[in-house]
């Protein structure tokens, strides 16, 4: 560990200058390392500011969900729907794979979200009658400026004045009040899992747009989830990380800056709404590298694997290279397809 943090500092250095400090992602094991690491040594304080990755506190936070909807209807009504199999449903339970969960659940918060909204409009017949009007407008902006160079700014803008016109009919008031009234336990376990999912939409939102406040309000209200689902680990570690990242305001605001241009995640294209946590970026490195021609089959031979790092710097240089000869350059789009 400390050979690893010495190295990234010593890149840091090289890059930035030795008045910088280096700011290192890991992954939830690593991390309490590091920070034991610091604790016994008090000088890393002034050269390394450590963070927890996005991509394992989404799985973690996965996996708090999945305990909270094994053996209470959820999981049997993905079964029976035949939305997915016995053992995909457990991997979805068990966080094992992030796509296929988060596209579960948000599946199911969809269907709960339309159950939900239809006693509630049955209840208040003119907020739906409002509401519908503003989503009509909403959709006209969004058809009309398709083929439109500023399409992008119009329908924000359509979506911003959205918002204000609901909140200007009370539908918050009204949820909340409709909330207060039914006490069902299982219309409060619905409403629960609903919220879970919500905060860690914010929370996958916030990394996916770069907004630094998000990320950190976000976290905030996933410890709860992490608390009361005994993740151990990630509720002892994750405030002391809130505070410390709080305090980059007044001990390094340069680095708070950086953090909130969006520079704590990682975009690999221009593409809106792609960012990708550090170690989430990691993890596609590792798996470039998993392959045949890569690490497949060589792990096991030293000689093997020293070739393949001390090479492999030059053998992307030259393709590189042989790329700007040729003159085959990789186009990137800038919009979704």
């Amino acid at each position: 560990m400390m050979t690893v943090l010495k190295q990234a500092q010593s890149i840091n250095v090289e890059v930035l200058g030795p008045e910088r400090k280096t700011v290192i992602t890991f992954d939830m094991a690593l991390y309490e390392k590091a920070r034991r690491l610091e604790m016994l040594h008090p000088e890393y304080r002034n050269r390394y500011i450590f963070r927890i990755g996005e991509f394992h506190t989404v799985l973690c936070a996965l996996r708090a969900i999945g305990a909270s909807t094994e053996n209470r209807g959820i999981d049997d009504a993905w079964i029976a729907a035949d939305i997915y199999g016995p053992l995909t449903t457990r991997q979805i339970i068990e966080g094992k794979h992030m796509k296929r969960a988060m596209n579960a659940h948000l599946t199911t918060l969809l269907v709960f979200f339309n159950l939900y909204q239809d006693v509630l409009f049955k209840e208040n017949p003119g907020l739906l009658e409002s509401c519908s009007h503003e989503l009509i407008c909403l959709r006209d902006v969004s058809f009309h400026a398709v083929n439109s160079a500023h399409h992008t700014e119009a329908v924000q803008k359509r979506h911003i004045e959205l918002v204000a016109k609901l909140e200007q009919h009370g539908i918050l008031k009204a949820m909340e009040d409709f909330d207060q009234r039914n006490q069902a336990p299982s219309f409060k376990v619905a409403r629960s899992y609903m919220n879970a999912v919500l905060t860690l939409l914010l929370f996958v939102r916030a990394t996916h747009q770069g907004l630094w406040t998000l990320h950190l309000a976000s976290l905030e209200r996933l410890c709860i989830l992490f608390f009361a689902r005994d993740r151990i680990k990630y509720a002892q570690m994750v405030p002391g990380y809130i505070a410390q990242m709080y305090s980059l305001q007044e001990t390094d605001p340069e680095i708070w800056n950086e953090f909130e241009r969006g520079n704590f995640c990682v975009n690999k294209n221009k593409i809106p709404f792609r960012g990708i946590g550090v170690d989430h970026a990691i993890e596609h490195i590792n798996r470039t590298m998993k392959v045949k021609g890569g690490l497949s089959g060589i792990t096991l031979k030293p000689a093997a694997l020293a070739r393949f790092f001390l090479t492999a710097p030059v053998m992307t240089r030259l393709s590189d290279e042989v790329h700007d000869m040729a003159n085959v350059t990789a186009q990137k789009r800038e919009k979704h397809t």
